[in-house]
């Protein structure tokens, strides 16, 4: 188990991170966020040494228990912004449409999954949301929405600045 690249001060926090996009149909699975204000794609940290494609697999694997083979990368987003707390953050996100190779993601419309991270005991609330519904439209961040519904067959990058 390699360290996370994230780095904490007092100043703020910065965060290098992955996301799976995982759909069925028009149906796209979104998670509750840490704090619980807001639906965001499932994901998490990569570890020093490891690829953004070897992260999006091995978090979406940890997280939501289903194999999962890169499709494509859909966006790569710089947020910066404060969360809930009012802690300011500079994320770096790498959001990869991913194929399921064993899908065996529960079919409730709202489930929850649990997951040993770094030997701390997590329980994570997903649903699925349809493309067309607010909670999609509202899933953050935007940009990495924005770039789903665009449907071009090449990367975007974004820029986010919600301070």
């Amino acid at each position: 188990m390699s360290a996370d690249i994230k780095i904490h001060s007092e100043d703020g926090r910065f965060k290098f991170r992955v996301c799976g996009i995982i759909h069925r149909g028009e149906k796209y699975l979104l998670q509750l966020s840490n704090d619980g204000s807001r639906f965001i794609f499932p994901g998490g940290h990569i570890e020093l040494g490891e690829s953004t494609a070897e992260a999006v697999v091995r978090e979406v694997y940890e997280e939501v228990h289903v194999e999962t083979r890169i499709n494509r990368l859909v966006c790569i987003h710089e947020n910066l912004f404060y969360n809930a707390e009012g802690i300011r953050y500079n994320e770096l996100g790498y959001y990869y449409l991913l194929d399921c190779i064993d899908d065996n993601i529960p079919s409730d419309d709202t489930f929850t999954l649990s997951e040993i991270d770094k030997g701390q005991y997590r329980e994570h609330t997903y649903k699925w949301a349809d493309i067309h519904s607010d909670l999609f439209m509202n899933a953050q961040p935007h940009a990495v929405v924005e770039a789903i519904l665009s449907q071009k067959d090449y990367p975007l990058v974004k820029f986010t600045d919600d301070r």
